[in-house]
């Protein structure tokens, strides 16, 4: 389906479960994971309830940042200085829908879209520790083979493996994120396999790839 005009990013909501001593298993563009052990009492789930209702009406009321999220507030106070939470969903929303964030995210792990493997990953592997491998921004990245795995959190699954080719969506994920990280700081996510940089004041993604 298409984007609605307003969304809750789970990551927000994540981060103030994080403020409130409760931490999610892992978190998508809008959806939220929590695993429940036969250990958790009906004291942590009320608890978890009541936290959920509680950022709820703060989305209601459109509660100040430095209320729902204060960490990442006083972390980045001159970014956020007078928003509230639902401005904030706002924007992030928006740069979901201007990117399309979940079309990218869905054509990466469609079979027609797989990327080709060049080479097995333990071939790939010896090369890249030989050192037979550039370092360049990761939008320079498409047709190139990847020297590393590249995986990010959200969500949480490897999106290109050592010796497969780089392909566009897979790099415009990843170039969505490095979008995020820059406009909203204090929500960058987990990556692994793919470096960010300062470059002139922008943080910027790199990577490795073989040499052809």
């Amino acid at each position: 389906g298409s984007y609605a005009d307003f969304g809750i990013p789970a990551t927000l909501l994540a981060n103030f479960l994080r403020e409130n001593g409760i931490i999610p298993e892992k978190c998508d563009l809008n959806s939220i994971l929590f695993l429940l052990t036969p250990a958790e009492d009906m004291g942590k789930i009320r608890h978890l309830v009541a936290q959920i209702n509680r950022f709820e009406k703060f989305i209601r009321d459109d509660a100040p940042l430095s209320i729902v999220l204060p960490s990442v507030y006083e972390a980045n106070k001159e970014r956020y200085r007078g928003y509230t939470i639902r401005q904030l969903c706002q924007e992030m929303h928006d740069m979901y829908k201007e990117l399309n964030v979940k079309q990218l995210q869905k054509a990466m792990f469609r079979s027609e879209y797989f990327p080709q493997m060049v080479h097995k990953p333990d071939v790939a592997t010896r090369k890249y520790f030989r050192g037979e491998c550039d370092y360049l921004p990761l939008k320079e990245a498409v047709g190139r083979v990847a020297a590393e795995g590249a995986l990010p959190y959200p969500p949480g699954i490897i999106c290109v493996i050592t010796g497969e080719i780089w392909t566009p969506h897979v790099v415009d994920y990843f170039l969505s994120l490095e979008e995020g990280i820059n406009r909203f700081p204090g929500f960058a996510p987990e990556i692994q396999g793919v470096y960010l940089e300062d470059v002139n004041g922008r943080t910027t993604a790199h990577c490795y790839v073989l040499k052809d």
